[in-house]
């Protein structure tokens, strides 16, 4: 997330992710806003790590959630939009 002490949640069986705070799903997918954000680079790396475990549900701490393919689409689309790390 932006601070260091937040966390996500994996439920591996389900596929379903609680990424807490490392994406927002305001509108579209977007990375949190960079003032409140301690490292934007550790957050990027975070966003990249989650969205490789290729959730088909996935829980924002800030939006609504996706389901199923649309999950995997956007989260596609952010990836490439803000060209999150390789992992």
């Amino acid at each position: 997330g932006h601070a260091i002490d937040h966390l996500s949640f994996w439920q591996p069986e389900r596929k379903i992710l609680f990424c807490g705070d490392v994406m927002f799903n305001l509108r579209r997918v977007t990375l949190p806003f960079a003032p409140f954000t301690v490292s934007m680079e550790q957050n990027r790396y975070s966003a990249a790590r989650l969205i490789a475990l290729k959730p088909e549900v996935i829980c924002f701490g800030h939006g609504k959630p996706l389901y199923g393919q649309d999950a995997a689409q956007k989260l596609a689309a952010f990836a490439q939009r803000v060209k999150l790390p390789t992992v």
